[in-house]
């Protein structure tokens, strides 16, 4: 039972630290001066 609290504690935390640095670096490619750059511009216009 204490391996599973740790292995869900873990889990737990990794998915915190992926959603924070998917969203800073969504905030990054917004706010940055300038237009996204071509590949992602490419990408968004495709959908």
């Amino acid at each position: 039972m204490r391996f599973l609290s740790f292995l869900l504690s873990r889990i737990g935390k990794a998915l915190v630290v992926v959603l924070g640095v998917v969203i800073i670096n969504f905030f990054l490619i917004r706010l940055g001066p300038g237009a996204p750059p071509p590949p992602l511009a490419r990408q968004a216009r495709a959908r």
